[in-house]
C-alpha cells in the first residue's frame, strides 16, 4: 500500500483533468448506455449529444433536451435497430 500526501494526491488528480472532472460529475466518461431501457429523459444533455457523437450525428437547431431525445429517437432505428425494437416492444 502506498501512502501519499494530501498535496500529492490533490497534485495527481491536478494532472488528470478528465478524471477528475468524471469524478465530480459521478459518472465516467466511457460508461456505456443501454438504448433498449434506459430513460432517456433521466441523461443529461451531455450524455445525449455523446450518443449522437458516436453516431456520427449532429442535432443542428437543437435547444431544448427534448429536442436531443427526438433527433435519438428518430435515428435510433439506423444506428441502434435491436434498441428501437425493444423499446417498441415496452
Amino acid at each position: 500500500m502506498i501512502y501519499l500526501s494530501g498535496l500529492s494526491v490533490a497534485l495527481a488528480l491536478a494532472l488528470v483533468p478528465s478524471y477528475t472532472e468524471a469524478l465530480k460529475d459521478g459518472e465516467c466518461e466511457d460508461k456505456q448506455v443501454d438504448l433498449s431501457s434506459v430513460d432517456l429523459k433521466k441523461l443529461k444533455v451531455k450524455d445525449l449529444k455523446k450518443i449522437l457523437e458516436e453516431w456520427g450525428e449532429s442535432c443542428k437547431g437543437c435547444v431544448e433536451k427534448s429536442d436531443f431525445i427526438r433527433k435519438i429517437n428518430e435515428l435510433m432505428p439506423k444506428y441502434a435497430p435491436n434498441a428501437a425494437k425493444a423499446r417498441t416492444d415496452l
